[in-house]
């Protein structure tokens, strides 16, 4: 391994991609709507991960935030 490959190794990863669903729910519902998202896999074209549910908008912050801790600690 050279020095120039060991040092975008630790690089953090950049333009990361991420799919976001939202639908709305039944007006009879308590919450108005959910969704889920997911972390596209650069080294994998075409594949995702399993999606991360939520049931209200004002988590969808805690779950992005969840992903990046998770790029930290996989580095």
């Amino acid at each position: 391994m050279t020095a120039e490959s060991s040092d975008s190794d630790r690089a953090p990863r950049r333009n990361r991609r991420f799919l976001v669903s939202i639908w709305q729910r039944p007006q009879s519902s308590g919450d108005a709507v959910e969704g889920a998202i997911w972390e596209a896999d650069p080294k994998l074209p075409g594949r995702i991960a399993e999606p991360a549910p939520f049931r209200k908008l004002s988590d969808l912050p805690a779950i992005l935030q969840a992903f990046l801790a998770d790029e930290e600690t996989r580095r």
